[in-house]
């Protein structure tokens, strides 16, 4: 117990005190952990662009990173982009274009969020999942 508040307070005062840069720590997208889970507020607002492009929603407060063009992304690709979004009951709706041969990849995308990298904003898809999906898919 008291090895572990030790490092704890060590590791407290090394990212107040010990890092040389002033920039604000933002979090590496390669290092994300846990999952979004977020149930809309309300139905889709525009369920006609639902017919036309792949749709997730997430919370109100992410809709500042959310833009039309920014790219979709798994790892370091560029998979699709941001053709619109809607915002309405505190739900930020993002309908996006996904290229043909990574379809399957969005189909299964069980974490994705939006982020601001050091090249701009982009939702970033971090995990998918192999196991067979249900009918209620993501799209």
């Amino acid at each position: 117990m008291v090895v572990a508040t030790i490092v704890m307070v060590g590791g407290v005062a090394y990212e107040l005190f010990v890092r040389e840069d002033d920039a604000p720590a933002h979090r590496s997208i390669t290092e994300h952990e846990g999952t979004l889970h977020w149930t809309p507020r309300g139905p889709n607002p525009a369920p006609r662009l639902s017919e036309r492009f792949w749709t997730w929603s997430y919370p109100a407060a992410y809709s500042s990173r959310v833009h039309k063009r920014i790219g979709v992304y798994f790892r370091d690709e560029r998979i699709g982009f941001v053709a619109a979004k809607r915002v309405d009951r505190g739900t930020v709706w993002v309908y996006a274009w996904i290229a043909p041969e990574f379809e399957q990849l969005a189909l299964n995308a069980v974490e994705s969020e939006p982020v601001e990298t050091k090249d701009g904003p982009r939702i970033q898809i971090y995990r998918v999942s192999h196991a067979r999906p249900t009918e209620s898919g993501a799209a």
